[in-house]
């Protein structure tokens, strides 16, 4: 497999049925192709068991055995995780954050992967905070957004049933304003920087500041749409017994985010609601002067993909 750029990382609660009947098994690759480390986030008894025979059966790092994490945030334990990985020597560039109902499903996804990474090197480095994948090979999800022309009013809020699809899909990557956060790599070097974890999120809604974090200092998030990962919610109802936690934080989250960004996350707010108050609390202040959320505010779906370099010169 060569030396890759990237380790997959999971945060794991009392789901270790899921990696052997789900996620391993449904993977249009191996796993094990792949440097891959756990945190445990206060499984039962039981579960911890079943976690130290899956680790060791399949490699997987287990980072945090005696230490309890329960009162971390994901980003709080994605910090703690990338600390392990320095003390352990390991050289990565990017984490790649994925959920344990999630896998891949474009064959050669590793490789294929890598490739992108070494073509696109420089500017991934030193400009891409964080990229993600499609959900699948349609013309359905590529990443979430509010302020982009055309984002809410023809897509709903997605990156989703875009026009100009083909144009798209020709495309390595492509800027989105929030990348889809089930299989969500991060730039170490660059979370390291810029990004400070808010307590005032629990779950909904925590990736997108992360990615607003990025975009304010300049940074962007990109989506590789050729390259696919599929989030199986439905499916692991039969094995947890529930199939969604999208619900955690929900209301919590957009208020924060408000206060945070003084403007509305969210598609029932409506497009027109949204750019007005953007353009009233945010357009012309210093603080988004340089940001990415003004290039892509004055940007629209309908114009079909831009990469950094459409970006790069925008004022």
């Amino acid at each position: 497999m060569g030396k890759r750029k990237y380790c997959v990382y999971f945060q794991t609660k009392n789901h270790y049925q899921l990696f052997e009947n789900m996620v391993f098994k449904h993977s249009s690759v191996p796993f094990q192709d792949v440097v891959m480390i756990n945190h445990d986030v206060g499984s039962s008894p039981d579960q911890l068991e079943k976690a130290k025979e899956i680790c060791s059966k399949y490699g997987i790092h287990w980072m945090n055995k005696d230490e309890d994490t329960v009162k971390k945030t994901h980003h709080e334990l994605m910090f703690e995780a990338i600390e392990w990985l320095e003390k352990s020597e390991y050289d990565f560039d990017w984490i790649l954050r994925v959920h344990d109902d999630a896998y891949p499903t474009t064959p050669d996804f590793w490789n294929k992967l890598d490739d992108i990474l070494l073509k696109h090197e420089d500017n991934f480095l030193n400009k891409v905070g964080s990229f993600a994948f499609a959900n699948s090979d349609g013309n359905k999800k590529f990443g979430r957004g509010c302020i982009e022309q055309g984002i809410i009013s023809n897509c709903g809020g997605w990156y989703n049933n875009l026009p100009r699809y083909a144009e798209y899909k020709s495309k390595d990557y492509f800027v989105v304003e929030s990348p889809l956060d089930w299989a969500k790599a991060y730039n170490i070097k660059l979370m390291k920087k810029y990004i400070t974890v808010d307590k005032g999120y629990h779950l909904n809604h925590a990736d997108d500041d992360i990615s607003h974090q990025f975009m304010i200092n300049g940074i962007y998030n990109v989506c590789l749409p050729n390259l696919t990962y599929a989030h199986d919610i439905g499916g692991k109802f039969k094995f947890t017994g529930y199939s969604s936690m999208s619900g955690i934080g929900f209301t919590e989250g957009k208020k924060r985010f408000a206060e945070k960004w003084l403007w509305p996350w969210g598609a029932h707010n409506g497009e027109r609601k949204i750019r007005d108050i953007f353009t009233k609390n945010c357009l012309s202040t210093e603080a988004y002067s340089k940001s990415i959320q003004k290039k892509i505010f004055n940007s629209s779906v309908n114009d079909g993909p831009k990469t950094i370099e459409d970006y790069e010169g925008r004022e």
